[in-house]
């Protein structure tokens, strides 16, 4: 009952199998146990699903007290904040993010927020990035097309 890995691992097992609320309850007794900021990025990503985003920008925040340079916490408020319309903030955490979590995901999201202000070169190099990390990663794929379209580049978008 007192293994901080166990509920770690039971909680993403759950979240695997959609059993969301259980999750969210061992990833909270893992933070009981032993308070560890990607732990709390975790929780605050199982209670953006759930559609608590003031819990999730909590708990995101707790992890970033915990550990200012923490990858996922950085990753989920930039996802967050995308969603709530806070481009600008949504791009400071996607770029404190990249140093630690350098993923194709990352690089897209970044590439995202770029595209809707306006930012399409910058945009462009972001999409490419993440193809480069990862070259199945189709939405970058659509998103960079979708970029050089809108910049008139219609055969390199093709």
């Amino acid at each position: 009952p007192k293994h901080v890995k166990a509920h770690n691992n039971l909680a993403l097992a759950l979240v695997e199998l959609g059993r969301l609320e259980e999750a969210a309850s061992h990833f909270r007794t893992s933070i009981e146990i032993e308070p560890k900021a990607e732990i709390y990025s975790d929780l605050g990503f199982i209670m953006a699903r759930l559609g608590n985003s003031t819990e999730a920008f909590a708990d995101y925040e707790r992890a970033l007290e915990l550990d200012p340079e923490c990858p996922s916490a950085h990753f989920n408020l930039a996802v967050t904040y995308v969603q709530a319309g806070k481009l600008d903030a949504a791009e400071l955490h996607y770029r404190k993010a990249l140093p630690g979590r350098p993923t194709a995901e990352t690089h897209n999201g970044l590439g995202y927020v770029l595209a809707r202000q306006d930012q399409a070169e910058a945009a462009a190099s972001e999409f490419r990035e993440a193809i480069k990390v990862d070259p199945k990663f189709t939405p970058a794929y659509n998103n960079l097309a979708e970029t050089l379209v809108k910049q008139g580049k219609l055969e390199e978008a093709e």
